[in-house]
């Protein structure tokens, strides 16, 4: 029982910005205004994340060495990041809609937020897996965690309507991710090395962290930018 409140207290703070980002991604696609089908992915999710974060444990050596993997991952986080600060507007009131869909698929949102938990959890995946090799407890202290913080997602989702800089700093914690994520990746490790051999007063790890929060600030300036011609 105590390997499983590890598990959770680690997930748990993980997923404090996870779903910030989860929630920034069901409202760019309207998930929010649909409480049947909102409430449908949040189940959904909780189920599928349990289940790939537990399968991620077990095979995270190999996933790790996987070339192109993050790198490419990362991208397409960076790319929603984008999308996000380009749509940030305040609403008063969210309308909710009886009936209708969500301008993407189910199928189509659960793999988006699948994909997107990837890149962002890889890190608390790696410590997981060398806190326990028991499948339940593994699964329950990843449930529980998830249980707990989407929860709350609906209270985030209306937090957003009012104050969408939220969102749009949730974007640049999106990118700043994925762009520490993408700097793990084997495919960039030849050219980490190079660096190292022809530069070898500059600390590259730290140069990556420069990068990842230089990206950061740029998606912030975006949606400054964007926020800025909405009032106009």
């Amino acid at each position: 029982m105590n390997v499983v409140v590890k598990i959770f207290l680690l997930n748990f703070f993980n997923d404090l910005d996870n779903v910030l980002i989860i929630a920034a991604l069901l409202r760019k696609y309207s998930y929010d205004q649909y409480p049947s089908k909102y409430y449908q992915m949040i189940y959904y999710s909780i189920i599928a994340l349990t289940i790939t974060r537990t399968g991620y444990v077990f095979i995270s050596r190999q996933l790790a060495e996987i070339s192109g993997l993050r790198f490419f991952s990362g991208l397409v986080i960076i790319g929603l990041a984008l999308r996000i600060v380009l749509t940030a507007t305040r609403t008063d009131e969210t309308r909710w809609f009886r009936s209708g869909s969500p301008s993407l698929s189910m199928l189509r949102m659960l793999a988006l937020v699948v994909m997107t938990d990837f890149v962002i959890c890889m890190d608390s995946i790696i410590v997981t897996a060398q806190l326990s090799d028991h499948v339940l407890e593994i699964m329950l202290g990843i449930f529980i965690s998830l249980l707990i913080t989407f929860t709350f997602m609906r209270y985030i989702s209306k937090i957003f309507n009012f104050l969408p800089w939220i969102q749009i700093i949730v974007a640049g914690i999106m990118s700043q991710a994925a762009v520490l994520g993408m700097s793990k990746d084997p495919l960039l490790q030849d050219y980490v090395q190079w660096f190292n051999q022809n530069f070898a007063n500059i600390n590259t790890a730290k140069l990556f962290d420069v990068l990842a929060i230089d990206m950061g600030i740029l998606m912030l300036l975006i949606g400054i930018f964007q926020l800025s011609r909405g009032k106009k």
